[in-house]
């Protein structure tokens, strides 16, 4: 249609000038610090905190006894911790001490070190009495020995016999009363049960405990000229020597004395003795080692008799026989030498000096019997000489 009107475009950044003096205007208006302020809200109210104060929150019971619960616990969890580093170790020695309050570690140590010497001096009161028995076991042990031999020797006459049987009878009293003394003590325990942490061997450490005290009270004695003080000296330095002994021990807890015969007893008496370290026993082993010379001769002269039963040196010379001219002993080979001749009238001397050394060798006594060389002179008439060289041994001791 031609009478419309068409739209006069606008270029939007083609602003007039009025249009910019408007809009410049409400900008200062606005910036314009003389310009009244529209507030836009309004001021915030003022809170009274006071009436908060009487505000309690809502409890919660499970809430309130997991608190009051957890911390029981921690404080609980640290008194223990405390209580025992202090109780079970001395962490705070220093601190213990001030409270006047032992730790029980300390008192463990104390109470053990308080025992060991308690059953140390029992230990040692012990011993001095097992010493003093033994000892006097050994005396009448030693007595006992003498008659018994005495009593079983073909050497022996029947008075000296009768006398031994005597004093044997009389000895086995304080034998026995000695032995079961003995017996008692080694029966004692002689080791108290203490606390440790290291499985410590106790009976090693009363033992050694034990050895040290004797050992203390003989290095106090060791350079005194005192008579009394040289003897306690000996006898705690063998005490010393008798502690570690168990087969002694074993020997007298094994033993039921009233069952020994006489010979068992004095088996028994020879065993102690060459177990047991004193003056007593040895004497009684340098005894016992010394060759008994009657009986030797004694032996030899009944192996004689075996062969000549007319054997007397008395009537040598007219009989003939055998006859002994000396004797000779090597302690350390134990070989007998002996000397002498026979005189037969006949020619029989070397089958004679055969049996002699036959009869020799069967004694109880003797072994290894024989004769390297023969030699013989003379004649029917007078009777043939030969030269007789035995040599033997000694048999030990079983």
């Amino acid at each position: 249609m031609e009478n419309s009107v068409t739209p006069k475009l606008v270029n939007p950044l083609d602003v007039s000038n009025e249009k910019k003096d408007s809009s410049s205007d409400i900008l200062k208006n606005l910036t314009s610090s003389d310009a009244p302020q529209e507030k836009l809200l309004e001021e915030a109210p003022t809170i009274d905190f006071s009436l908060l104060k009487d505000v309690i929150p809502r409890q919660s019971l499970l809430l309130t006894v997991l608190k009051y619960g957890f911390t029981a616990l921690a404080v609980a969890f640290l008194v223990s911790i405390v209580f025992f580093v202090v109780t079970l170790t001395d962490a705070f020695s220093f601190v213990s001490s001030r409270l006047g309050y032992t730790s029980l570690t300390s008192q463990i140590a104390t109470d053990n070190t308080d025992i060991i010497a308690l059953k140390t001096d029992l230990n040692f009161t012990r011993y001095l009495l097992l010493k003093g028995y033994l000892d006097e076991f050994g005396y009448y042990g030693d007595s006992f020995a003498q008659n018994y031999e005495i009593l079983n020797t073909n050497t022996a006459s029947a008075t000296e016999k009768t006398a031994a049987s005597e004093k044997i009878d009389s000895i086995k009293p304080e034998l026995k009363k000695n032995f079961v003394a003995i017996k008692d003590i080694y029966s004692k325990e002689f080791v108290s049960a203490i606390s440790t942490v290291d499985n410590a061997d106790t009976k090693a450490l009363f033992q050694q405990k034990l050895v040290d005290k004797f050992n203390a009270k003989a290095v106090a004695l060791k350079d005194s000229t005192d008579p009394q003080a040289k003897r306690d000296y000996k006898n705690y330095m063998q005490i010393v020597a008798l502690i570690p002994n168990t087969e002694i021990k074993s020997l007298v807890q094994s033993t039921d004395f009233d069952s020994l015969k006489d010979e068992d007893l004095y088996q028994l008496v020879n065993k102690i003795n060459s177990i047991v370290v004193n003056d007593l026993n040895v004497i009684q082993q340098i005894k016992d080692k010394r060759i008994k010379w009657s009986d030797v001769i004694n032996e030899i002269n009944l192996a004689t008799i075996g062969v000549d039963s007319y054997y007397d040196p008395d009537f040598y010379n007219d009989a003939g026989g055998i006859r002994y001219t000396s004797y000779d002993f090597d302690s350390e080979s134990k070989k007998i030498s002996i000397n002498g001749e026979t005189k037969i009238f006949g020619t029989t001397n070397f089958t004679t000096i055969t049996k002699l050394i036959e009869e020799l060798n069967k004694s109880a006594l003797f072994e290894n019997a024989e004769m390297r060389s023969f030699s013989k002179s003379g004649s029917l008439d007078d009777g043939y000489t030969a030269s007789l060289r035995i040599s033997l041994n000694l048999k030990d001791k079983k």
